[in-house]
């Protein structure tokens, strides 16, 4: 876990986070949506000098992986649900297999993402989506828990990095 905001590591995560956030927009831009986003599709090429510093975090090139789930819906910028089908349950939108899909599928997966990348643990292991008709109502007050767990640690690390100085590494 990334306990020092300013960090290193840290700062490595979000630099990560941010290469893939532009990633995202350059595809949405175009029409396209991921439809699979998480850890292990975000492609990342250091540099062959370690990185030492805050500045030599522009060597890092970050790439987005595995665009086979791709698709680009042309007219309509919503997609059917895909019950079972495509995506990676942990990175799910709640909704993602009951409505239609949009653009903000892959920002919630993104999200996801970035809080792994951050803390280097999942906010939530489940190897199907509660919120299905069939999921249980453990399940679902488990996932909310979790939920709200991960965004009061959000806040929580948002103010110390807003009142930290930021020349430290």
């Amino acid at each position: 876990m990334n306990t020092h905001r300013n960090s290193l590591p840290s700062r490595l995560a979000l630099w990560k986070l941010h290469e893939t956030m532009l990633g995202l927009r350059f595809l949405h831009h175009f029409g396209w949506m991921h439809g699979d986003i998480k850890p292990e599709n975000i492609g990342v090429e250091q540099p062959h000098t370690p990185i030492s510093s805050p500045d030599s975090l522009r060597y890092v090139h970050v790439v987005l992986l595995d665009l086979d789930s791709a698709t680009n819906p042309r007219l309509n910028r919503r997609l059917p649900p895909t019950p079972g089908i495509g995506d990676t349950v942990p990175y799910l939108t709640p909704e993602r297999e009951l409505e239609y899909q949009s653009y903000d599928s892959d920002v919630w997966a993104l999200g996801v993402a970035g809080y792994e990348l951050q803390y280097l643990e999942h906010p939530w292991t489940f190897s199907v989506n509660p919120w299905k008709p069939a999921g249980s109502e453990h399940l679902q007050t488990t996932w909310k828990a979790n939920y709200e767990f991960c965004i009061s640690r959000l806040k929580e690390d948002t103010i110390l990095f807003n009142t930290q100085p930021t020349t430290k590494c």
